[in-house]
């Protein structure tokens, strides 16, 4: 596995590509914000930035209008999460037991998607939404109602 920033170093989608820049602002989004999110809900301190990048890494990958993608995975005090965007949806995959079900209005479970670059690893925890939005609040919830984490 390769660490998140410098996979991403190694593999700049070429500026040819129309979707190059929505890469790089995936990428971003992912390192910036989504990565806050699993922090702040799985650790009990923000770690020092070397350590924090040893925590970002990329299990594969898959290709999305030309653009080869990362699956990013996240290893937090046991839980693995894995996410991967393809421009049309976002695919997530968690492999820590749920201590409740997903609700009726949230409707994460009927979500259909393709699982490019992690379609043979399943896990307790599957899920695809259209946005990034979607995918922060839902994992939001996976993180803090979901998820039956032992402390």
């Amino acid at each position: 596995m390769n660490q998140l920033q410098e996979w991403y170093n190694n593999n700049k989608p070429d500026e040819k590509y129309v979707y190059a820049s929505a890469a790089t602002n995936q990428f971003i989004w992912v390192r910036d914000t989504f990565v806050r999110l699993l922090i702040n809900n799985l650790l009990k301190e923000y770690p020092e930035y070397e350590e924090n990048q040893k925590l970002l890494t990329v299990d594969g990958t898959h290709t999305s209008k030309s653009v080869l993608l990362p699956v990013y995975r996240f290893d937090f005090n046991g839980v693995t999460i894995k996410i991967r965007g393809n421009f049309h949806d976002w695919c997530f995959r968690c492999w820590t037991p749920m201590k409740k079900d997903f609700p009726d209005w949230m409707k994460a479970s009927m979500c259909k998607g393709y699982f490019e670059g992690m379609e043979n690893d399943p896990s307790s925890i599957a899920f695809c939404v259209n946005t990034k939005e979607d995918l922060y609040a839902i994992t939001w919830w996976v993180l803090n109602e979901g998820l039956d984490i032992k402390e």
